[in-house]
């Protein structure tokens, strides 16, 4: 706080020089002060790399204005800047009193730029069959709306195959081979489908490949295409090969593609000869108009989809194909409205053995829950698995033998 001299009274003053001086150096005085002012909040408003004087006991720091600042005064000029910082609302005030005239003081904010996505263009699938290779290490990118990948619209030079399954894919990571087994991360980015019909129809999104404990994380792959449930028509918007002990992490994949809503997806999620542990957490497949929200072909291991992982609105919302017998599946809280395409929510299979697959607390358009187990003969005669070994749990009480609430079909 400053402290100022306790005036006399007019009568107890000794006569000083014509009012004209008088008149001036009270002018001087708020100039000075207008100055001093100035000063204290052009520390404030100045650019990051301009250079200010340090002020004892203050750290320095940048600011962004948030409004203008108007100061008027008669008697007494009193300045006031105030600055907007990421998080609460700092303001900081500088005031100055003294005699004099009139004075108004505004200080205007410079506009604030903002600039749009880093989108980075992919090739015409001339690294390893894909648009971008990544053997090793990390994809990273600052954010599902900030980095975004892609192939321009119409300028892939390649045609879809006519049988097997179709190699092209826009990103592929991980190891090629066992040889060369490595895991990665990838996170923080989109990967948008473009149409390049007619020559091509269908292409892969996002394949990881051969290693243990790869991480995918805050990724999202929109508008795939493909055009069938199997091969050469089935694509995925992200396919694991030989990935083992994978997380998934606030993943989405949606069959719509970003461009004009179309929907073009064949399936979205693939698991294929894996094993391990894996953890998929927040997930958000929807929208396949060909094939699945999830398959999965051979699978070993356990695979756990915790709460919040939704595969509504789908053709289909699970095929389990050929799984290593005693493989566990967990569905904890999934939601599987709006299947169109089958009046079932899953479809399983096994090979060597039984699968155990539990559903705890689903979310279904109506009950019961609806399985697909086929029969002893699918398979050429080779299919395992049991209707014993479909669980479904609500609220910790295991309704498997209720038929009100889960139904075996053999289809």
């Amino acid at each position: 706080m400053t402290t100022s001299r306790r005036r006399k009274h007019r009568a107890q003053r000794i006569p000083r020089r014509p009012h004209a001086k008088a008149g001036l150096t009270a002018f001087a005085s708020v100039v000075s002060v207008i100055t001093l002012v100035l000063v204290a909040a052009g520390s404030l408003f100045a650019p990051s790399g301009a250079s200010t004087a340090r002020i004892p006991r203050f750290p320095t720091k940048t600011v962004w204005v948030g409004k203008t600042a108007t100061a008027t005064a008669t008697a007494t000029v009193t300045v006031t800047a105030t600055a907007t910082v990421p998080g609460p609302t700092q303001t900081v005030t500088a005031t100055a009193t003294v005699p004099g005239p009139t004075v108004t003081v505004t200080a205007t904010p410079s506009a604030t730029s903002t600039s749009g996505p880093d989108v980075k263009t992919l090739t015409d699938f001339s690294q390893q069959s894909a648009g971008l290779f990544l053997g090793s290490g990390q994809l990273l990118g600052t954010g599902v709306d900030r980095t975004i990948y892609r192939l321009p619209t119409d300028t892939s030079t390649k045609t879809d195959p006519s049988t097997g399954t179709n190699q092209l894919k826009l990103i592929r990571s991980g190891g090629l081979s066992s040889g060369s087994a490595a895991a990665v991360d990838l996170g923080g980015f989109t990967v948008e489908g473009t149409d390049q019909a007619p020559t091509l129809n269908g292409y892969g999104g996002i394949v990881v490949g051969y290693g243990t404990g790869s991480k995918i994380h805050d990724v999202k792959v929109t508008g795939i295409p493909g055009y069938a449930s199997r091969p050469p028509g089935e694509t995925f918007a992200l396919a694991l090969f030989h990935s083992d002990s994978a997380s998934l992490r606030n993943v989405t994949l949606d069959g719509e593609r970003t461009s004009d809503g179309a929907k073009v997806g064949a399936t979205l999620l693939g698991y294929n000869y894996t094993t391990g542990a894996h953890t998929i957490t927040n997930l958000k497949a929807n929208h396949a108009e060909y094939g699945f929200g999830l398959a999965m072909f051979q699978a070993a291991g356990s695979y756990t989809f915790n709460g919040g992982c939704d595969f509504s609105d789908n053709r289909k919302a699970i095929n389990i194909e050929q799984s290593i017998g005693g493989t566990v599946y967990n569905f904890d809280g999934c939601d599987f409205r709006g299947t169109s395409g089958a009046p079932y929510v899953a479809q399983v299979t096994s090979i060597n053995s039984s699968s155990q697959v539990y559903f705890r607390d689903p979310v279904v358009d109506s009950w019961p829950l609806k399985v697909n187990c086929y029969s002893s003969a699918a398979l050429s005669g080779a299919n395992k698995q049991l209707d014993s070994d479909i669980h479904l749990i609500i609220h910790g009480v295991d309704v498997s033998n209720d038929p009100t609430k889960l139904q075996i079909t053999h289809m």
